[in-house]
């Protein structure tokens, strides 16, 4: 199945100068822009050692803009995107001061652009520690080796591919946690963002698979994945007012409106709200050796279908 545009893979990426040209910052660039904040939030105090991986970064590379501004600079910043290297938007990096690249053209659940494998040559022993190594081939068609990372990144991209592609990306998301940590003995940290697919409302014409918040919740447990924590980004007041009252947050909710627009206020009891939200942040970690952590979620074989808005939503369960 295609999206409205025709498209099971969409590559739009969300551009500031297109929202600043209308004089009007919409919540959900808002919401963006608290997701990157959240990640340089976390950040603060391990950003030196920080070796970054940004799944679908975006041709504006908005993370690596904000760390660099910030003065977060980072050990090594990797961004990967569907769309050409060439749309890549280096200038603000000219100096060199932040280790960014940038591979474009790159499908990141594939094992021929994107793999670990053990380095055959060229890396100094003490420095590395043995660690494995990534190496990225976008469309330049040149291998290039990095660390393993310990951050991985992966905002509002999940939602442009099918289910079973959505799939293969989490669980490659998930294996390469797994050798970080079996290997460099770090505990590796995941952010995901994705809209929750309410099927009353309809999924984004450039959206190829949005998902109900309980499926997703359930396919990241099924898959291995810890789930540290999960935040709205944004909510439609009328989606949780009556939690809102019935929590005793409705009169500061009010005293807010007399300042803010709906637009703002939808981004900040949002975090409070995730299952109630349109748009949710996931924090996942991979369980601790002997951890049986407590589901948050059913299986998604319990869970009741339609899973998500693409017509193949069963696929999203997989067959592994």
């Amino acid at each position: 199945m295609a999206n409205a545009r025709g498209k099971a893979i969409d590559n739009t990426h969300l551009s500031i100068d297109q929202a600043e040209a209308r004089g009007f910052i919409h919540r959900d660039y808002i919401a963006h822009c608290l997701r990157w904040t959240h990640v340089a939030k976390h950040l603060q105090k391990s950003y030196a050692t920080a070796r970054i991986l940004d799944i679908g970064c975006g041709v504006d590379l908005p993370l690596a803009r904000l760390l660099y501004s910030s003065r977060l600079i980072a050990y090594d910043y990797v961004g990967v995107e569907y769309n050409k290297s060439h749309k890549f938007k280096v200038e603000p990096f000219h100096s060199g001061k932040f280790p960014l690249s940038v591979y474009g053209s790159v499908d990141f659940a594939n094992d021929d652009q994107v793999m670990i494998r053990q380095p055959e040559y060229g890396w100094d022993r003490e420095t590395m520690k043995d660690d494995l190594v990534m190496f990225y081939k976008g469309d330049s068609g040149i291998e290039s080796e990095h660390r393993l990372p310990n951050t991985l990144v992966s905002f509002e991209m999940i939602e442009h591919i099918e289910p079973s592609h959505c799939r293969a990306v989490l669980k490659k998301m998930r294996m390469i946690m797994q050798h970080t940590k079996s290997v460099t003995g770090e505990n590796p940290v995941a952010f995901i963002s994705t809209p929750c697919w309410d099927p009353n409302v309809g999924a984004a014409g450039n959206h190829v698979n949005e998902m109900t918040f309980t499926a997703l919740g359930a396919l990241l447990e099924d898959l291995g994945f810890r789930i540290e924590n999960v935040a709205g980004t944004f909510a439609s007041q009328r989606d949780y007012k009556t939690q809102l009252t019935a929590d005793g947050h409705l009169k500061t909710y009010e005293a807010l409106a007399k300042h803010f627009d709906s637009n703002y206020l939808a981004t900040i009891f949002a975090p409070l709200y995730p299952e109630h939200s349109r748009n949710a942040l996931w924090t996942l970690r991979i369980p601790r050796e002997g951890e049986v952590a407590a589901r948050r979620f059913p299986y998604l074989d319990d869970v009741e279908g339609v899973w998500t808005s693409s017509e193949h939503w069963q696929e999203l369960n997989g067959d592994d």
